[in-house]
């Protein structure tokens, strides 16, 4: 089973003074409308919090397998043979606090080899699971690129955008 970089998380962040119109409190002027001023904030893995028998196809660590900001399926982690409880955890990237909680994503590349497999996925703040959601991949589909929404009230909980993680369970159906 592998997981496949990049792990993303972006959500909207409200800027001022950016290059489309001015901002004002949050929002952009273009002639006679008025919007908020949004640019995506982008969270990627920085750094290995746990291994547990994951381990990187080139280097030491997983992070580094999954932190670019363009997929390249050419470096990626893979669990070890017939997981079920080997859990990787890797830490993102700080950003600030959005101020909203929509549009929360978590976007990741699988693959499944060998077997159809069910991975399990955690958003995780320090050592609190935020939210969890299973990604079902088949062996036919080859990498496939998945995308996991946050609910506003899960996006509300973020408390600390300078300590989220990411952990991942890879397991047969």
């Amino acid at each position: 089973m592998f997981f496949f970089a990049p792990i993303e998380a972006w959500a909207p962040g409200y800027l001022e003074g950016e290059d489309a119109g001015f901002a004002v409190g949050g929002f952009w002027s273009a002639g006679n409308v008025f919007a908020p001023a949004v640019a995506l904030q982008y969270l990627r893995p920085i750094s290995d919090i746990a291994a547990n028998g994951w381990l990187p196809n080139t280097g030491g660590d997983l992070y580094a397998m999954l932190d670019e900001a363009t997929a390249d399926d050419a470096d990626y982690i893979y669990s070890p043979n017939d997981p079920t409880t080997q859990q990787f955890e890797v830490r993102l990237t700080s950003v600030g606090d959005p101020l909203s909680s929509i549009n929360h994503t978590v976007t990741v590349r699988l693959q499944a080899v060998g077997l159809n497999t069910d991975f399990d996925l955690d958003l995780v703040q320090n050592t609190t699971i935020l939210d969890s959601w299973t990604e079902v991949v088949t062996t036919a589909a080859g990498v496939v690129e998945r995308s996991h929404t946050l609910s506003g009230a899960v996006a509300d909980s973020i408390t600390d955008y300078t300590n989220l993680r990411i952990r991942g369970v890879a397991r047969a159906p």
